[in-house]
């Protein structure tokens, strides 16, 4: 996740890793990116997700309790992406 973004984006994924960047507007002060992150993850995904490990890292495991079909059709565009 990198913070201080001009917008919310889906950066990036790397299938070999099963690594999506993303970018939040928000600053990494008190939980204020986290929250973000988490509310444009419900938005794009169509469901909720929660932050499994790394709450104070840039680097997170994020739960998305969606259909996978969800979640390949949101970061599909961005596996051809450099």
């Amino acid at each position: 996740m990198q913070a201080n973004s001009s917008r919310f984006k889906l950066a990036r994924f790397d299938p070999v890793q099963n690594e999506l960047m993303v970018k939040v507007c928000l600053p990494a002060l008190k939980g204020k990116a986290n929250k973000e992150l988490l509310k444009e993850l419900k938005k794009v995904f169509n469901s909720s997700a929660e932050i499994i490990k790394g709450e104070k890292s840039n680097k997170k495991k994020v739960l998305v309790h969606a259909r996978s079909e969800q979640v390949l059709a949101a970061i599909a565009p961005k596996i051809s992406e450099p």
